[in-house]
């Protein structure tokens, strides 16, 4: 496990709101949606889009890379990661 006390991620998701992609951000950016996804150096398709959201709390002390591969098992609700379900 690593300490690394990252909660913000870049996450790219798909039209029904499922993670694609992910990138850490460290703190609280102030760019917009739109510049995330360049800002995180992650590039977007059509229908595909950027949101920061914070690292749901299971996910918390796990390693920064693991989480990575972890969050393309959730989806974006509101505003935040919430596991797929089936």
């Amino acid at each position: 496990m690593n300490n690394d006390t990252s909660r913000r991620l870049a996450v790219i998701t798909d039209q029904d709101g499922n993670v694609v992609g992910a990138h850490h951000v460290g703190a609280a950016s102030s760019a917009d949606t739109a510049g995330l996804a360049e800002t995180a150096g992650m590039g977007m398709l059509p229908g595909q889009h950027a949101h920061e959201v914070d690292l749901p709390e299971a996910l918390i002390g796990t390693d920064r890379h693991e989480v990575l591969l972890a969050v393309t098992g959730y989806r974006v609700v509101a505003g935040a990661l919430v596991p797929r379900k089936g």
